[in-house]
């Protein structure tokens, strides 16, 4: 496929040659709709719509989560952080859920496995509201969202107990997480009553139970030493509930829908006793201590719902491709054929190098002010897709690069109905700003 428009390697090592001894002279065009090449190729099938394309890569931006957070306490204001602790501890706490989010761990199970720990590509952030300069911290004294019971099966103060939501803030385009501690009359008069790290997604509302009492209570390990459950023990189960609300299902007891998530018994961790005698899931998704590994098939999920549009989970994104950015080029490189077969986010650039193709089966989002750089001798096919900006606005355009000593230049060519949209150097007169 292509083969007949491919350029040889010959060619673009003779560029290289020719800059030995003297300045290659280049020159540069912005390509014209006129000048484009159409053509009707046989091609592989396309599955843009295939959540197992989204696979996270080199070429793909980092997914930033927004996040507000409420701490929920009594009338008069107690029961939970005050503003000092709370803003310390949210801070720490975000810190360390991105640690893990940076830091993917391999699959403990299956026993044996190589499943491949990739970069996630996903970070969370602290909101906030910058036209007000909110910070994304907030405070509410109401006894009736003030509490969780976990005993209780409905109604006030229960699991599903949607009160405190109330009280979100940014719309739908932030995840507001709730900070709610269990009630203290449970803990007071039920001894068997455990003030656990627990939490629920409700999709665009977390609610976590218990920060502020594992936070501030003293813990004794079997050896004697003194430790308290601060913000490390809330990160991974914070992450899990952000995989919630990105579209993850729990994967120890449940189809999830991954092969690479293997169902187990569910164990925290090793206690010595069967089931929980041997290796155990360290999962996000999973019940374990660590909540520190999640496989392709779960960044695949995550990484598809936040690049289909208007989907509840791309909302919350921060939309840094809406921005160009010089230090967000996306460079192509020598000599290599690249396949977007997959929606992609762009945040700057596209630059192709000598000797390289970049094929487009999918929809290419490009933000206002970045263009397509074609070098002598490299191609840009759009195979049936689609290079547009998802944002409102208008990108640059193409810039086709002719080494003029050798006459070899860039080139551009729609194959099966590709299509070029949004783009400025297309249009006579300048865009409407209002779009």
């Amino acid at each position: 496929m292509f083969g007949n428009i491919v350029r040889q390697p010959w060619q673009w090592i003779l560029i290289l040659v020719a800059g030995i001894g003297c300045t290659p002279v280049y020159e540069k065009a912005m390509i014209g709709q006129e000048e484009l090449q159409t053509t009707t190729t046989e091609s592989a099938g396309i599955f843009c719509n295939r959540f197992e394309n989204y696979t996270p890569d080199q070429y793909s931006l980092i997914r930033t989560i927004r996040l507000n957070f409420h701490i929920m306490r009594t009338a008069d204001g107690t029961t939970n952080f005050n503003e000092a602790q709370a803003k310390q501890y949210v801070r720490e706490l975000i810190m360390v859920c991105n640690e893990k989010l940076a830091d993917n761990q391999p699959m403990n199970l299956p026993e044996g496995n190589n499943t491949p720990a990739l970069p996630t590509k996903i970070r969370l952030v602290l909101w906030g509201d910058a036209a007000t300069g909110e910070d994304g911290i907030y405070f509410h004294d109401d006894d009736s969202t003030a509490w969780f019971n976990k005993k209780a099966n409905g109604g006030l103060y229960s699991l599903g107990d949607q009160r405190p939501f109330r009280y979100a803030t940014g719309g739908d385009s932030v995840i507001n997480v709730f900070l709610i501690e269990h009630h203290w009359d449970s803990i007071r008069n039920n001894p068997d009553y455990n003030p656990s790290t627990s939490g629920v997604s409700f999709g665009k509302n977390i609610k976590l139970f218990g920060a502020y009492h594992n936070r501030y209570t003293d813990f004794y390990t079997n050896e004697g030493n003194l430790y308290n459950k601060g913000p490390w023990y809330y990160s991974g189960l914070l992450n899990h509930e952000v995989g919630h609300s990105l579209g993850l299902s729990h994967s120890w007891n449940t189809d999830d829908g991954c092969d690479d998530t293997p169902k187990n018994p569910g164990c925290w961790g090793n206690t010595g006793v069967p089931p929980c005698d041997g290796v155990t899931s360290n999962n996000m998704m999973d019940y374990n201590g660590c909540q520190c590994a999640i496989t392709p098939c779960q960044l695949t999920k995550m990484h598809f719902n936040m690049w289909k549009e208007n989907s509840s989970q791309r909302k919350v994104v921060d939309p840094v491709w809406c921005t160009y950015s010089n230090a967000q080029k996306v460079t192509i490189p020598r000599d290599s054929t690249v396949v977007f077969d997959a929606g992609r986010d762009f945040a700057g650039d596209i630059d192709i190098m000598e000797g390289a193709t970049l094929i487009v089966r999918c929809t290419v989002s490009l933000p206002a002010g970045a263009r397509i750089k074609v070098r002598p001798g490299a191609q840009l096919i759009v195979d049936g897709g689609l290079i547009t900006n998802r944002c409102g606005e208008y990108w640059e355009g193409i810039e086709v690069w002719t080494h003029r000593k050798l006459e070899i230049s860039g080139s551009v060519i729609l194959s099966n109905d590709g299509k070029l949209e949004m783009v400025k150097s297309f249009l006579t007169e300048e865009p409407d700003s209002t779009l």
